[in-house]
């Protein structure tokens, strides 16, 4: 197992991540030592040559993966998707 940089667990254990939908830090924590896309895709971040796009095109990909979407996922879709499951719940429960 690789060690974690300081940046690394900043962005997925840090007291003011905001917190997405329903996903705790503890979710991107795990994922960071455990999936080789999103390790590859923290990686990124620690390059200085990329574009606004590049970067924001990695943590869009980024937050697929916390969602447990597809490569094929919308983001937004995703998002809107877990927004409504968590309403429902706090509706009907």
């Amino acid at each position: 197992m690789e060690v974690l940089n300081y940046q690394q667990l900043a962005a997925v254990k840090c007291d003011t991540t905001s917190r997405l939908y329903n996903i705790g830090k503890t979710t991107g924590l795990k994922l960071i030592t455990d999936n080789k896309d999103f390790q590859a895709l923290a990686q990124i971040f620690e390059r200085s040559n990329l574009s606004k796009d590049q970067i924001v095109e990695a943590g869009e990909k980024a937050n697929v993966i916390l969602y447990r979407g597809k490569e094929t996922d919308v983001l937004n879709t995703m998002r809107h998707q877990r927004f409504q499951e968590m309403l429902a719940k706090r509706l009907y429960s």
